[in-house]
């Protein structure tokens, strides 16, 4: 199956709030896949307009907004992540990521090799890194405590793949995952 196929199979199901997986198949993709021991290197936020799915993430361009169906088509699969919140809950905290993304915050390159570092060798350089910028899974992980979610409250940087293997089962469902890596 194609993953315009999975998207297009998955799409009725998928909803506001829900976080999405995705596996790259670029080079930084790979990198952070080897030095996460991960199958999923991205993830960002889904919100609905109109009918329309939407995702806001961290990428190389800062923190914006694009059709889920775009984003998508750059990625070689994709997982979802259904938050079990009431939808109050759920767009008080869409509203707040997407005030996030509002303030311009721009991408945390620094970061990434910071948690490569921390994954491979256990050694951290904690200048690495800036307040100011966000990297795609600390800017959902951003989102899922204005969820108030405490299965990843307490993980240092984390990772795509952690919000899988930290996830709790009874606040979060686990949805369209091929992955072998859970």
């Amino acid at each position: 199956m194609t993953i315009k196929e999975k998207y297009n199979q998955a799409r009725p199901y998928i909803n506001s709030g829900d976080i999405a997986l995705f596996r790259g198949k670029h080079l930084l993709a790979k990198a952070i896949q080897f030095f996460d021991s991960a199958y999923y290197n991205h993830a960002g936020v889904i919100f609905k307009v109109g009918e329309r799915l939407m995702i806001i993430d961290s990428n190389r361009k800062g923190v914006k907004p694009d059709f889920l169906s775009d984003r998508i088509n750059g990625y070689m699969d994709f997982c979802i992540l259904s938050p079990q919140k009431t939808e109050a809950e759920i767009n008080t905290a869409i509203d707040k990521a997407l005030e996030r993304g509002d303030n311009g915050t721009k991408y945390d390159f620094f970061l990434l090799p910071r948690i490569a570092i921390i994954k491979k060798l256990k050694i951290d350089f904690s200048g690495l890194g800036s307040e100011k910028r966000d990297i795609c899974s600390e800017f959902t992980r951003f989102y899922t405590n204005a969820l108030n979610l405490n299965c990843y409250k307490d993980i240092p940087l984390i990772t795509p793949q952690d919000f899988i293997r930290h996830r709790d089962k009874e606040e979060i469902s686990l949805l369209f995952n091929d992955s072998i890596a859970i």
